[in-house]
C-alpha cells in the first residue's frame, strides 16, 4: 500500500515548505488545526475523540469535548467558540454582557509633563448616556484650580462608580 501523512499544525509550519499544501487540505477538511491554539497535539487529541473537524467541536457542548478529551472544561469551551464563531461566520461572547449599572460610571485620567498636572479628563456614562470633561490647568499656578473644578464636578454623582486609567 501506500503511505500516507497528514499534515497536523507544530512549531514548524511558518516556515515549512509544505505550508500551503497542508493549509489547503486543512480547509478543505474544515480541520481543528484551523481553531486558534489548536496545536498538533490537541488536534490529534480531539481527532481521537472524534472531533476531527471544526464544526464537530462546534455542535458539540465544552462539557462533552472535555469529557472525550480530558481538555480543562474551559479550554474546551475556548475551542469550541472558535469553532462556533467559524460556522456562524461572527464573535462568540464569552460571558454575558453586563447590563448598565444604576449608578453612573466615571473612567478618569490625568495627564502631566515635567512634575505638572495639566489635565484631569472624565468621561461619564449613564443611562446610556455619554458626557466628556476635560479640567485643563494652562500653568502650573492653575493646577489647583483644575482640580477643585474637577472635584466639584465628581462630587454631583456621590454614587458614582470611577475607574482610573493611570497608576497615580
Amino acid at each position: 500500500g501506500e503511505e500516507r501523512t497528514e499534515g497536523v499544525r507544530c512549531g514548524a509550519c511558518k516556515e515549512c515548505a509544505w505550508r500551503a499544501v497542508c493549509a489547503a487540505e486543512w480547509a478543505r477538511n474544515s480541520s481543528v488545526c484551523l481553531l486558534y491554539g489548536a496545536t498538533g497535539e490537541v488536534a490529534r487529541k480531539l481527532a481521537r475523540a472524534g472531533f476531527a473537524t471544526w464544526p464537530a467541536v462546534a455542535s458539540s457542548s465544552a462539557a462533552e469535548l472535555s469529557r472525550r478529551t480530558g481538555l480543562s472544561p474551559d479550554r474546551a469551551e475556548s475551542f469550541r467558540l472558535h469553532a462556533k464563531a467559524r460556522a456562524e461566520g461572527r464573535p462568540q461572547p464569552r460571558v454575558a454582557a453586563e447590563r448598565a449599572p444604576a449608578v453612573p460610571v466615571i473612567y478618569y485620567d490625568i495627564e502631566s509633563c515635567d512634575g505638572a498636572v495639566y489635565l484631569h479628563g472624565a468621561i461619564r456614562r449613564f443611562q446610556g448616556g455619554r458626557e466628556e470633561r476635560q479640567f485643563v490647568a494652562r500653568r502650573p499656578a492653575e493646577e489647583g484650580r483644575a482640580w477643585r473644578e474637577f472635584l466639584e464636578w465628581l462630587a454631583h454623582d456621590s454614587e458614582a462608580v470611577i475607574y482610573s486609567w493611570s497608576n497615580y
